[in-house]
């Protein structure tokens, strides 16, 4: 009887074994294989985080074992009840995983546009797999056979991918260099930033619209054709930072670039560092403490990567469900949350705790911003202090005030999210009227630190240069950021001021520089050698390049190039194409861009206006709530407005109005997406007052200055 009892033990093992064996291939090609394809030539996802060996090699291990560990166990206490319902779940799990699998491969082999036709046909062919699977022999031994990818793909993703960068290099030396300086240096390093969104039409910064940017430029070496030299972040920083070239792809941290601006002048100099997407500034010099925000604790890895997961699994009508993956490369949705949050905590206080509140209403990295600032102090020996900030980066939340869009980081319309190509005219013009807003946003932070650095009684003996790590196009048909022949002019030029300590007069110099010359150029500055091989020269004393070059894609050699003799005309043209558009100076002449602008500032009431069967609703939940309860001091603002329309009229390329108070505020064109007719409108701030708020909404049809306004049903 004991042998029995040990036999029908092993039995059960050895069955339990083979499924295990089953679902772990399975598993590999429903939920693996996919993230391991796409976070294994993305070790950014990783870097910024800060991620240890460790914790992607038990990151790989979670993935791959978790899920179909996790399935068995739930078979085994199953099997406790009933062998007949074990083996029914088993194939219920079998199928499951396979119609995961089919789902993705549907996706990327057919044009079904129904969300409800692709997952029925993956969960009946998911079926068919289950039913194969019980009545064919061969097929379960297929899946024994494939029960070694698991681990194939574990292996590659480890050891042969780009993440094999992170755990396989070792951290090298800290190998610091000794220099004899004493000024203190002020690094700050934008985001997405071309320096055509400061022009005015005469190539001189537009003073009204950016006074402190101005105010810089007076004090300062501007650089007026100053280039990236790669339109990719992880990339572009490093470059900055180390003064050489990217000619190969590289994880953005200090085992991979161990020769950088912290190691020169980590020996000697306090460090206050604040990088949001590398993790180049070693422990020994800036313990753990150069990434992130004090009191901000990034979300899960895990969790992020299952927002990442979903996103490669769920068809298109319900990825727009799930949190936006942005640049950011973490804490995906998180900020969402928490601007819903902040507002009806916001709601429930006076308004003059409100405003002694405010910086709470900062979203991440306006508050590492802030951190920079509260960092930069005199005494204590001459200071390093650098920042990345992730500004004027979209999603262009931020108005000129420092108030936020009610809409957060949710997705900007027309922004195609593979290639960053622009889609449609009228949302490729509203998101350019939203990065023009937000860098009068960036303005305001740099006239933060100069006033900071004055207040301290450091502005003159500073070293302080700011730059940007590559620019950005609005451009239809194009891409926004991945440069090439159609947008170069938009995404290699990005601003870059040196004030030297004791500058007092400004100059602007048209000769090409590159953002690899910041670190020389610092260097000549505060009177050192750099002890290595750099690309980059002496900015203030170089003659100049005769060419722009900017990587375009990860391989080796792929780049844009052109003359500078044929890029600054089209540099010039770009500003002309931007001043024609959004006007210059005055904020109202940017929200007036687009046909019929002769109806903003009219009355509704004074139009006459019919009415229609049409429908229109505004989606954002957020947005709905700040309509019904604008307050002082509430930094959120309820705009854009985003919706859609229904009805025999809602028609793509419609123009839309919308008044707000009874004023017709923003127009708007209908744009198709997703299945619906949509609308973005954008309105001033000063659309807004106190209280509640009211929306109406009118179609506009006939030739400019002859306008007929028909009013729409509320949704």
């Amino acid at each position: 009887m004991l042998r029995r009892g040990n036999n029908s033990q092993r039995s059960t093992l050895r069955t339990l074994g083979v499924a295990f064996a089953h679902l772990a291939a399975l598993s590999a090609f429903a939920v693996a294989q996919p993230l391991f394809d796409l976070l294994g030539e993305s070790p950014e996802f990783f870097a910024v985080r800060g991620s240890s060996r460790l914790d992607i090699v038990l990151f790989a291990l979670a993935v791959v074992f978790v899920p179909p560990a996790a399935l068995l166990a739930v078979e085994a206490l199953a099997g406790l009840i009933s062998e007949q319902l074990r083996q029914a779940l088993h194939l219920l799990f079998v199928g499951g995983l396979a119609g995961v699998v089919l789902v993705q491969v549907l996706e990327r082999t057919t044009d079904l546009s129904s969300t409800r036709v692709l997952l029925a046909l993956a969960a009946l062919l998911g079926a068919g797999v289950a039913l194969l699977y019980r009545r064919v022999p061969p097929f379960r031994t297929l899946l024994s056979v494939l029960a070694a990818a698991p681990l194939a793909f574990l292996i590659y993703f480890l050891f042969g991918s780009p993440v094999s960068d992170l755990t396989l290099a070792d951290d090298p030396d800290v190998a610091l260099a000794s220099v004899q300086a004493r000024a203190p240096v002020v690094l700050v390093v934008f985001d997405e930033f071309p320096v055509s969104s400061l022009l005015d039409r005469d190539g001189e910064i537009d003073a009204e619209r950016y006074p402190h940017f101005a105010e810089l430029a007076e004090d300062s070496t501007w650089f007026r054709h100053a280039s990236t030299v790669s339109y990719s972040t992880t990339q572009a920083v490093p470059a900055i930072l180390t003064g050489v070239r990217p000619e190969e792809t590289k994880p953005p941290v200090f085992a991979s670039h161990p020769r950088n601006l912290f190691t020169l002048l980590g020996g000697e100099y306090r460090p206050n560092v604040v990088e949001t997407f590398t993790r180049l500034c070693p422990e020994v010099v800036c313990g753990d403490s150069a990434g992130g925000v004090p009191g901000e604790e990034p979300a899960s890895l895990y969790s992020d990567a299952g927002i990442v997961y979903l996103h490669l699994l769920a068809p298109p009508r319900l990825e727009e469900e799930l949190p936006p993956i942005t640049d950011r490369w973490m804490n995906f949705g998180r900020e969402e949350e928490r601007a819903q949050d902040l507002l009806a905590e916001a709601l429930k206080e006076p308004p003059r705790e409100r405003r002694r509140a405010g910086e709470r209403f900062h979203d991440v990295h306006t508050r590492a911003y802030v951190r920079f600032l509260d960092g930069i102090e005199p005494g204590g020996g001459p200071s390093l202090n650098f920042v990345h900030v992730f500004f004027p980066h979209g999603p262009w939340s931020y108005f000129p005030s420092g108030s936020q869009s009610a809409l957060g980081p949710t997705p900007v319309p027309g922004r195609d999210p593979g290639e960053n190509r622009w889609e449609g005219r009228f949302v490729t013009l509203q998101a350019y009227q939203r990065h023009l807003l937000q860098v009068g946003y960036v303005d305001r932070l740099i006239g933060d630190l100069l006033e900071h650095l004055r207040d301290t009684g450091m502005y003159d003996r500073s070293l302080v240069v700011v730059t940007a790590d590559h620019g950005m196009s609005f451009r239809e048909g194009v891409s926004g950021r991945i440069a090439s022949q159609a947008n170069l002019e938009d995404v290699a030029f990005v601003p870059l001021f040196v004030k030297q300590p004791g500058q007092e007069r400004g100059e602007v110099v048209d000769h090409h520089v590159e953002t690899i010359d910041v670190l020389p150029t610092i260097a000549e500055v505060l009177g050192f050698r750099i002890p290595w091989r750099v690309d980059g020269r002496n900015a203030l004393e170089d003659p100049g390049r005769g060419t722009i070059r900017v990587r375009t894609r990860p391989e080796p050699d792929a780049e844009a190039s052109a003359p500078l003799a044929e890029l600054a005309p089209a540099q010039e043209q770009a500003v002309e194409r931007k001043v024609a558009l959004f006007g210059e100076g005055a904020w109202e002449s940017l929200f007036a861009a687009g046909l019929h602008r002769a109806l903003l500032g009219r009355r509704a009431d004074e139009l006459a206006p019919g009415s229609a069967d049409d429908r229109a609703s505004i989606d954002h939940e957020l947005t709905r709530e700040l309509l019904a309860r604008v307050e002082p001091g509430l930094p959120f603002v309820p705009s854009p407005l985003q919706g859609h329309v229904e009805g025999d009229g809602a028609r793509t390329g419609r123009t839309l109005a919308v008044a707000v108070n009874g004023t017709i505020a923003a127009l708007a064109t209908i744009y198709r997406a997703s299945g619906e007719q949509r609308f973005s409108a954008l309105a001033p701030e000063s659309a807004f007052r106190t209280g509640r708020n009211t929306v109406e909404f009118f179609w506009v049809d006939g030739a400019e200055g002859a306008e007929d306004l028909t009013r729409l049903e509320p949704g």
